[in-house]
């Protein structure tokens, strides 16, 4: 009935609709039938994706595993595309498609780049032009049997780049997106070995479990399932022979001070000689509530953990609080054998009964450790408020102040919901310590041991670390914590001028000042742009925290407003982020939202009220930002990156799962973080730039998607590429200009003669 030439064009403009806006590599593109069907194909999917990755030194070995399923009931054909990461340079590489060996094609970043623009242009597909100025792999898959798995394995050796004595580790997991769907199953796995001792060991864009065996190892996995791949995966590490090391990440914004991020990593092995000696006093509440939901049993279990626990050459203390107070020993003891013998049957003999001298107990914790040689340290646990003499919130922290005259760190255990936060907080915050929390159905035991562990080797204490230059401001936290062995303190801030300096680590060992200087440089450059916003969210945390335990003032609402704007940051102050008139969301969304945001601040204002210091709320939000403030992976702008917004169901925890499930949502369909800047959807599906600003609508500068000057602004500026991939119309601003990329020309259906 139709001649060739009209088969083929009909079959054409029918495989257009397969070509879907979002288009990337690292799997099979432009897939097809060898042959013209009646039908419409659909679109391949991705069943799984794994990438195993070794690391020796700076030599990079990929294996990359990727499984397909072709739900057509005919033969299809693709190319598969692999982009590989910037400056990357592959010594050697393999391709296998179901187990047999076929040839692949390395391109290099010239020929790649006008493979990849002829793409763009043709299927109206901007995604693409993310890997403009890369090399890629490329090779052909036939036959892909209907309603069958197609593997595909691929391997290849590539020299990883150092810069500023940190080496960075590339894999480009956003090129695995799927044309429809999600990857079924997403795996990846990294093993880190090297000469010198590792140090730093940071992955700034997914939360990989991190193992460290010993100085030399790291292993690292993520695994995850139905997995929307929307990042890259960047690991950095660190390499350094000294006890301490001091790593920088710097990144500099046009026209504004820049940001860093500054990572103190001790070894990871150690020598009983090399830690020091602590005096640690357990103080536990043993009133009558630590018998609900057997937490007398855990917190017994968690006290025998800590002592078992115990260094040679550590001293230690049990204090035990109800009404009155009891001891194991008046006076701080040895951690010999026998000592903890006894310990542990003092331990198992308690029972919880009684009121709470929570004001008694903390000042005899403090009299006994007058008396420390070592690192003094104060474990204080509680599940419930003052009931038994001082009760007076003020006049508890100005007792434990003036008793405080040996410089004991004190680390805060609330169990529960009935603990006063604002109390526990600020006798942590004054006294060098940390808070934790285990609220009702956590394992106290499980909490408690890993509170204790973390705490189990010191190696400097009194931290601080200056900059030479006076170029410095504005880094969190404002007041350094300890350093113990198999942690490591991230310190993010601002800087005003680019260049070299020399930062000073001083901090105490045994009683003598220590100090390190180490060369560092920080950098004009685009790089690590996940900074601004981790910085931003850290800053928002601290500045809640003031708000919750000192009281509200216009210039804190102003500046958490404004940084919850321009970095898409949802808080008590600025959850009407995603409520905005002409955001894509239901009507029946944004109501209950518009409640539950209302609800959320009038809570949260509450919480530096006298009763707002207790109860679940208060319990949750101090946790919540605890954890904020020392953070250090950038979440995403989803609910990880929304403070004290909760639906407020009481104790039902299945509405609040399901609340938590559309704001989710809703903050999925109105912001977006793109190579660290943050834009707020329209009505209209245009993403807007926070940082534009409608009066300079009159300068804006269109830009007709799918132009050489589209082309060329994409080339420059990775953010348009990725924006444009998720709308057709963007309004950005790039260094001091705003442009506006919208489609202006219906696309034609692409023909073939």
């Amino acid at each position: 009935m139709f001649g060739s030439r009209g088969r083929i064009a009909i079959v054409v403009v029918a495989l257009f609709g397969l070509f879907a806006a979002n288009a990337y590599a690292c799997r099979i593109i432009e897939p097809r039938p060898p042959a013209p069907v009646l039908q419409t194909p659909k679109e391949i999917l991705t069943r799984e994706h794994s990438a195993r990755i070794e690391v020796k030194d700076q030599v990079a070995t990929v294996t990359v595993n990727a499984t397909f399923y072709n739900p057509n009931r005919f033969q299809m054909e693709g190319t598969y595309w692999f982009p590989l990461p910037a400056e990357a340079s592959v010594t050697e590489f393999h391709m296998e498609i179901n187990g047999e060996k076929v040839e692949g094609e390395l391109l290099d970043a010239d020929r790649a780049k006008r493979i990849y623009e002829d793409i763009v242009r043709r299927r109206k597909d901007p995604a693409l032009l993310e890997w403009v100025g890369t090399q890629m792999l490329k090779c052909r898959i036939f036959p892909m049997e209907p309603t069958a798995e197609t593997k595909v394995e691929l391997s290849y050796t590539h020299l990883l780049r150092e810069d500023a004595g940190l080496v960075r580790l590339q894999y480009p997991l956003r090129s695995a997106r799927p044309n429809a769907g999600t990857v079924d199953q997403l795996v990846v796995t990294v093993d880190i070995e090297a000469t010198q001792p590792l140090k730093a060991v940071y992955c700034p864009t997914h939360e990989f479990d991190v193992r460290r065996d010993d100085d030399h190892k790291a292993h690292l996995s993520f695994e995850g399932r139905n997995v929307d791949p929307s990042r890259d995966i960047e690991i950095v590490f660190s390499r350094h022979p000294g006890e301490i090391d001091l790593s920088i990440l710097s990144h500099k914004p046009p026209a504004e001070d820049g940001y860093f991020m500054m990572m103190v990593t001790p070894k990871v092995e150690y020598n009983p000689e090399d830690v020091v000696e602590k005096d640690i006093i357990f103080v536990l509440d043993i009133s009558g509530s630590m018998n609900i939901n057997n937490r007398m049993e855990q917190a017994k279990k968690a006290l025998e953990f800590c002592i078992g626990s115990l260094n040679e050459g550590d001293r230690f203390g049990i204090i035990t609080f109800s009404s009155g107070l009891g001891y194991f020993h008046r006076d701080i003891l040895a951690a010999t054998p026998d000592n903890v013998a006894a310990a542990r049957e003092f331990i198992n003999g308690l029972s919880a009964r009684g009121g709470t001298a929570l004001n008694d107990a903390l000042i005899a914790g403090l009299e006994m450790a007058e008396d420390a040689r070592n690192v003094p340290m104060i474990v204080f646990l509680t599940d419930g408020q003052p009931t038994v003499g001082e009760r007076n919130i003020e006049a508890i922290l100005g007792n434990v102040r003036d008793a405080n005259k040996n410089n004991v760190r004190i680390f805060v255990f609330g169990v529960g919901h009935d603990v006063n936060t604002r109390l526990l907080d600020l006798v942590a915050e004054q006294n060098q310590g940390a808070r934790e929390y285990a609220q009702p159905g956590e394992n106290v035991e499980e909490k408690v041991s890993a509170l204790y562990t973390k705490l189990a080797r010191p190696v400097l204490s009194d931290v601080q670390v200056a900059f030479s230059g006076g170029n410095v401001e504005q880094t969190y936290p404002r007041n350094l914590p300890d350093l113990f062995h198999g942690s490591q303190l991230t310190v993010l801030g601002r800087f005003r001028t680019p260049g070299k300096y020399t930062a000073t680590l001083t901090g105490t060992v045994r009683g003598e000042e220590r100090t390190t200087t180490y060369e560092i440089e920080l950098k004009d450059t685009r790089d690590d742009d996940y900074l601004p916003r981790l910085w931003a969210l850290r800053k928002v945390a601290f500045l809640l925290d003031e708000i919750r335990l000192h009281g509200e003032t216009e210039e804190l609402v102003e500046e958490i407003t404004h940084l919850g704007k321009r970095h898409g940051i949802i808080t008590p102050y600025t959850s009407f982020l995603v409520l905005e008139d002409d955001a894509p969301i239901d009507e029946v969304t944004r109501r209950e939202l518009n409640q539950v945001q209302a609800e959320s601040q009038r809570r949260f204002e509450a919480t530096h009220a006298p009763a707002g210091r207790i109860g679940r709320d208060a319990v949750g939000d101090s946790a919540e930002l605890a954890e904020a403030q020392r953070r250090a992976i950038p979440a995403p702008a989803t609910a990880a990156s929304v403070f004290g917004i909760r639906g407020g169901f009481g104790r039902d925890t299945r509405r609040e799962a399901e609340f938590q499930q559309r704001l989710d949502e809703a903050v999925r369909q109105t912001v977006k973080q793109v190579n660290g800047r943050t834009f707020y959807a329209r009505s209209d599906g245009a993403w807007v730039d926070s940082e534009y600003e409608e009066a300079e609508e009159e300068k804006i500068q269109d830009i007709a998607l799918w132009s050489d000057e589209f082309i060329e602004l994409a080339a420059r500026y990775r953010v348009v590429a990725r924006v444009a991939a998720e709308t057709q119309e963007a309004i950005l601003v790039l260094d001091g200009t705003t442009y506006r990329v919208r489609q202006t020309v219906e696309a034609e259906p692409m023909t073939q003669e």
